[in-house]
């Protein structure tokens, strides 16, 4: 019996700990410099084509807001210098937008111009 070339799945990362520390504190992901309280998403990975669907992600930054996304990645190894092989697309809400900025530059206090 042959394996199927389609596997879809549905991970969610939350955090596991008892620990007090207040709710949303606990990164269970980060992207570059970004940490996430919690994380889950829908994909569909098609071994034939190599080509994974992102249907949906939602993420929770430390700190608070929102982020949503979609997308898909080729994943071959000819991918990786295929200016198309990566299309996502993601939103945020209420971000904390000086923490975040803080987390990639260095030096005196600074604000996000509303």
């Amino acid at each position: 019996c042959a394996t199927p070339p389609v596997t879809s799945s549905a991970p969610e990362a939350l955090p596991q700990s008892a620990d007090p520390a207040p709710a949303g504190d606990q990164p269970v992901a980060q992207y570059d410099r970004v940490p996430f309280s919690a994380a889950q998403c829908v994909f569909t990975m098609d071994t034939a084509t190599q080509m994974l669907l992102l249907h949906s992600f939602t993420a929770a930054p430390v700190g608070g807001g929102h982020v949503v996304g979609q997308g898909q990645m080729w994943t071959s190894p000819a991918a990786e210098m295929d200016e198309r092989a990566v299309h996502i697309e993601f939103r945020g809400r209420e971000l904390p937008a000086n923490a975040m900025l803080k987390r990639y530059i260095e030096g005196p206090e600074m604000d996000v111009p509303p």
